[in-house]
């Protein structure tokens, strides 16, 4: 009887040290951690990251950080029931937004057509690297908006300068309009200006386009009000439907194709360019 007991209370001491050897020790390959709890200790603001505690159903506890996320946002589930879109500012007051990683513990991956459409107190906006979707103008008519921010870690999206661009420079998806430059010049990786990239941008008064691009997107340019002038190359071969929509005061089109390339191209396109407009055409940027 003694001896069983002794066996006994070896068995219970032996226990008990591996499940102190796992609580000492989260890598340790008798246990996988699985915490269970997340206790904030301290909230985050936009100067400090917030700091909480995970707890581990075997005692273990470790801390954590993690940083400011605007909240309040309008949210759709996505068709494969693992992530979600945003689609609306709700009830979203600030004017810095920073966009979440995270809703609902399912990841954002998604933001809307018009999403963020009209807002006009929105100053700027700082994406994550879960986003890999941006719908046509979701950051259209934001005429406050000056700075659009990209997570390096997208693997989707950049920023240069504050403007929104695809990843690997091709696509200028939207300028941020709130910006008080009367031109600007877009980018020699730029291929493709995408739909509604200046919308409704009232700053700029003057733009040239480099022969890297070849198509320009549907409402690209889309009441551009104080748009006087724009240089357009002959390798664009598409020009979107609206894309110059209510630019009243473009007065000036220099193209650097011939007359037959330019009636060739807008023959092609509802783009909306004023007859009133003069177009120069085997425009030189030495002229």
């Amino acid at each position: 009887m003694k001896k069983l007991l002794i066996i006994f209370i070896s068995i219970l001491l032996m226990c008990l040290l591996v499940s102190c050897r796992s609580i000492a020790n989260p890598e340790n390959e008798l246990h996988t951690h699985e915490w269970v709890d997340e206790i904030i200790l301290r909230g985050a603001t936009r100067e400090k990251e917030g700091v909480l505690l995970y707890i581990c159903t075997c005692g273990e506890v470790k801390s954590g950080t993690f940083k400011y996320t605007s909240s309040g946002f309008e949210y759709t589930l996505n068709e494969d029931g693992k992530s979600y879109s945003i689609i609306g500012l709700g009830t979203c007051t600030d004017t810095d937004v920073v966009i979440p990683a995270v809703y609902n513990e399912l990841p954002v991956t998604s933001i809307g057509n018009y999403a963020f459409y009209d807002c006009a107190r929105l100053t700027s906006v700082t994406i994550p690297n879960s986003v890999t979707s941006i719908g046509g103008a979701a950051f259209g008519s934001c005429d406050s908006l000056t700075s659009i921010n990209v997570s390096d870690e997208n693997t989707t999206y950049k920023s240069i300068n504050g403007n929104l661009y695809s990843k690997d420079g091709k696509t200028l998806i939207q300028y941020a309009m709130g910006k008080t430059d009367s031109s600007f010049i877009i980018p020699d990786s730029v291929t493709n200006i995408g739909y509604g990239a200046f919308m409704d941008c009232a700053s700029l008064t003057s733009m040239t386009i480099p022969n890297s691009v070849t198509s320009i997107g549907n409402e690209a340019f889309f009441d551009c009000s104080n748009l006087t002038s724009i240089t357009i190359p002959n390798s664009v071969t598409n020009i979107g439907t609206w894309a110059f929509y209510n630019c009243t005061s473009l007065n000036d089109v220099y193209y650097t194709g011939s007359e037959e390339q330019w009636n060739l191209l807008i023959s092609k396109s509802n783009c909306n360019i004023p007859g009133t407009a003069n177009i120069h055409y085997n425009y030189s940027a030495d002229e």
